[in-house]
C-alpha cells in the first residue's frame, strides 16, 4: 500500500512459514490504510485477516501487524530505523 501522505511504500500482504510445524500462513490486513503519523515517526499498524494450513489441517485467525522505518518525510527528532 502506497501513502500518498508520507510516501512511504508499506508491504501488504505477507507469507509466513515455519517449516518444521509444516505451517504456511498469508496475513492480509483488514484495511490497507492503517497508518498513523505521530510525531516523531509516522508507521502502520492495524489487524489482519490469517488464512493458512498446517500439515493437511486448515487455518484461521486474526492478528495485528506494526511496520516502521518506511516513510520518506524526516522530522525533527525522528531516529532512523532503516
Amino acid at each position: 500500500w502506497h501513502s500518498d501522505k508520507t510516501g512511504a511504500d508499506y508491504p501488504s500482504q505477507w507469507e509466513v512459514n515455519i517449516r518444521p510445524l509444516d505451517l504456511k500462513l498469508s496475513l492480509i490486513p483488514v484495511i490497507k490504510d492503517q497508518e498513523l503519523r505521530l510525531a516523531p515517526i509516522d508507521y502502520w499498524e492495524g489487524a489482519v485477516n490469517i488464512t493458512g494450513q498446517m500439515s493437511d489441517a486448515p487455518v484461521l485467525g486474526k492478528g495485528y501487524v506494526e511496520l516502521v522505518g518506511y516513510s520518506k518525510i524526516k522530522r525533527p527528532g525522528m531516529p532512523n530505523l532503516r
